[in-house]
């Protein structure tokens, strides 16, 4: 994806360029979402107004980071905002998640992949916020470490030693659940 909204100083910003561009950013800027949140209405809605607020935002974007850095910092942000939001309903993650109970036996592998995923968001909603997002920009969304260090605001190496921390922390819960980390 060429990056439309770095140009030159003093030249305008093809807005249908850079709508163009967050629409080729929203399946995984909604998947980020989803997979923070756990609840497909609250990500959906994360997701929208993560894409809007950057494209309202754009002329903001000085191109330090990539365009698709910047935005899952915004996505980021718009997460852990809805977090807050629930905290102060004294409600959690989890228990929106508890909502949604895995079932005993799989009937087919999509079934038993969205048990899996379930059980993934139990135990990563036991991390703290910036560790749970540094795990699935990593391994959902295949960013560097220096990329999501941009994008959560802090250095790449300190994501490194954070998701290295999360994953001694997150082993012997996944073993617990018969899952082999």
């Amino acid at each position: 994806m060429s990056d439309p909204t770095v140009q030159a100083p003093g030249v305008a910003v093809d807005p249908g360029a850079v709508w163009r561009a967050l629409e080729e950013l929203r399946p995984e800027v909604a998947r980020f979402c989803r997979n923070h949140l756990g609840d497909a209405a609250d990500a959906a809605d994360a997701a929208q107004e993560a894409i809007l607020a950057a494209f309202e935002a754009i002329e903001g974007f000085r191109g330090a980071a990539s365009l698709k850095t910047w935005v899952f910092r915004i996505a980021h942000k718009r997460c852990l905002d809805r977090v807050r939001t629930t905290l102060r309903r004294r409600t959690d993650l989890a228990a929106s998640l508890d909502r949604h109970p895995a079932t005993a036996a799989p009937v087919d592998e999509r079934l038993a992949s969205a048990q899996a995923a379930v059980v993934l968001h139990r135990v990563l909603a036991d991390l703290p916020e910036v560790d749970r997002s540094i795990l699935l920009l990593r391994f959902d969304h295949g960013m560097t470490f220096e990329d999501i260090g941009e994008a959560l605001g802090i250095r790449g190496d300190n994501a490194k030693v954070r998701a290295h921390r999360a994953i001694v922390r997150l082993r012997p819960k996944l073993r617990a659940l018969g899952l082999d980390p």
